[in-house]
């Protein structure tokens, strides 16, 4: 069986979801390059990355080639810039941002989020823009379901 590795530039329990209509995407993303065989990588047009407003989603469509593939995992990157930090970065950040990935069912039309033991959420941290925090979305199968996915959003 191959797997395919979906990389994302800027997956204990299967959990359909039903987005809200704040949590539409504000951008589609379909660039992508072919890193082999196996594994694509989006990019969002910028080297700084993209803003995703609390509530808000990020979407991307998978290639063609790639829609009836079962990916095995996915690795987002994702980072907070130092100009949304508060007055005093030494106390804790009331506005830090938690990002989840949503993989949509072609089948059932049905979105369903990575979630581990520890939840969906990944907290993104404070990085340069050349040095994001990296997060691998391992075991699609166990953590999300047996489909292959048509688009993928990211949400804050």
């Amino acid at each position: 069986m191959r797997t395919v590795l979906i990389a994302l530039v800027i997956l204990a329990c299967l959990q359909p979801a039903i987005l809200p209509a704040e949590q539409q995407p504000r951008a589609v993303i379909s660039n992508h390059t072919l890193s082999d065989g196996d594994s694509i990588s989006f990019y969002t047009g910028t080297s700084m990355g993209i803003l995703i407003p609390a509530g808000q989603c990020i979407e991307f469509a998978v290639p063609e080639p790639f829609k009836n593939r079962l990916p095995n995992f996915a690795r987002i990157k994702h980072r907070k810039d130092r100009a949304f930090l508060g007055e005093n970065p030494s106390t804790l950040d009331p506005d830090s941002p938690w990002l989840s990935v949503y993989f949509h069912n072609p089948a059932t039309d049905e979105w369903v989020v990575w979630q581990d033991q520890f939840g969906p959420e990944k907290r993104s941290a404070v990085c340069p823009p050349n040095a994001p925090k990296q997060n691998t979305l391992y075991n699609f199968t166990e953590y999300v379901g047996n489909f292959p996915p048509d688009r993928l959003r990211v949400c804050n």
